[in-house]
């Protein structure tokens, strides 16, 4: 199982800067190659300020499938960001599937 990193801005271009006391949303994909299904049972996050738009427990990824799922961040310190959140499946050969989140900070919202 793997996934695509969330690399957050506001306009797409990676030169933007989010600001503190703003939001983003971003997009990962979630993919399961494996022959097996997976249901996600649990997850843990390094920060409290991003979370998928969605809760993630009791998702299934079917096996050979991709699956797109929304994050959205609201940072509350500037500079860079990167934090992760750990995806723990069901599955018979793999016990953590890692979402790497990364931003570029700016100060205050206007």
């Amino acid at each position: 199982m793997t996934s695509t990193p969330a690399n957050v801005n506001r306009s797409g271009d990676q030169r933007t800067p989010l600001a503190v006391g703003g939001s983003a949303s971003a997009v990962v994909e979630l993919r399961n190659r494996s022959a097996f299904p997976a249901r996600i049972v649990g997850v843990a996050r390094s920060c409290r300020c991003f979370d998928f738009r969605e809760d993630p427990v009791s998702l299934v990824l079917p096996a050979h499938a991709r699956i797109t799922r929304a994050l959205v961040i609201r940072p509350r310190r500037s500079g860079p960001l990167h934090q992760r959140i750990d995806l723990f499946p069901d599955h018979p050969e793999q016990f953590r599937l890692a979402v790497n989140v990364r931003a570029f900070v700016k100060g205050e919202a206007k």
